[in-house]
């Protein structure tokens, strides 16, 4: 469903998608059905549906939805014990993480559609995510998260936004982001634990409110 029934590949450290602009055919229904009766009751013995039917379908917040769908298993595939978590309370943090992750972007979408940078949508949904499950932020978990250690990039889940790159040239960009990363997320420690009595969804907008300084 998200990739329109092309068979593709699905990365293991992808655990959950937001298919967004999906049809909502009730709502027209619905919508169709208010119209005719409010037509009726004015009395209207033929009633304009196929204008109205344009006019309403103009906005596609009328009818169009987003679905969020979650997988159950470890967050990013990594195992509990990097975490040094017991097996069943990694899985409870990890569908915590996940829910608030995707709920993240949505809201983000909503309120900034106009800041597209995939890296830094991750940086800031899996802030909030990690805040909502832990109660509060760890700037290691994230790199691990991505596959960062001591600012290289080792392997994880941040190839996954890169992947119009190749070889030598894909490898350099890695590197040039595990470096920024790694300076982005103590800003970002600093930012939340400022903030420690925020709300999750508020600390997302406080993040993106500073994206032009923290990140550039």
């Amino acid at each position: 469903m998200a990739n329109r029934c092309e068979a593709v590949d699905i990365p293991d450290t992808q655990g959950a998608s937001l298919i967004d602009g999906v049809i909502n055919r009730a709502k027209i229904k619905a919508h169709k059905e208010e119209f005719f009766k409010a037509e009726a009751e004015k009395g209207s013995l033929r009633p304009d549906w196929s204008t109205e039917f344009k006019r309403f379908t103009s906005d596609k917040r009328n009818y169009q939805d987003a679905v969020i769908v979650l997988s159950v298993g470890p967050y990013n595939a990594i195992p509990a014990v990097r975490l040094g978590l017991p097996e069943d309370e990694w899985i409870t943090l990890s569908d915590r993480i996940r829910k608030y992750h995707e709920c993240t972007h949505f809201v983000c979408r909503r309120l900034f559609p106009e800041k597209k940078n995939a890296v830094w949508d991750e940086l800031v949904a899996d802030a909030v995510g990690i805040y909502a499950a832990f109660g509060k932020y760890n700037p290691r978990v994230e790199e691990l998260f991505l596959g960062i250690e001591d600012g290289r990039y080792v392997g994880g889940r941040l190839e996954n936004y890169v992947t119009d790159l190749s070889g030598e040239e894909r490898a350099a960009v890695l590197s040039e982001l595990a470096d920024k990363i790694s300076s982005v997320l103590k800003d970002f420690d600093k930012v939340i634990s400022e903030n420690s009595s925020a709300a999750p969804f508020e600390l997302a907008l406080l993040l993106e409110d500073s994206m032009k300084e923290l990140w550039g």
